[in-house]
C-alpha cells in the first residue's frame, strides 16, 4: 500500500518536473522569436 502512494507521488513529481520544463522551452523560444522580430524592426530602420 505505502509502495503505491510512494510510486504515485514520485510520478506526479515526474510529471511537475516534466511541465516545468515545457513552460521553460516555450518561454524561451518566445525570447527567441521576439529577439528576432525585434533584430529584423532594426534591420528594417
Amino acid at each position: 500500500m505505502d509502495r503505491l502512494r510512494e510510486l504515485r507521488e514520485r510520478q506526479e513529481i515526474e510529471q511537475a518536473s516534466r511541465e516545468r520544463t515545457h513552460d521553460l522551452l516555450v518561454r524561451f523560444w518566445l525570447l527567441v522569436v521576439i529577439a528576432l522580430i525585434v533584430a529584423y524592426a532594426i534591420v528594417q530602420l
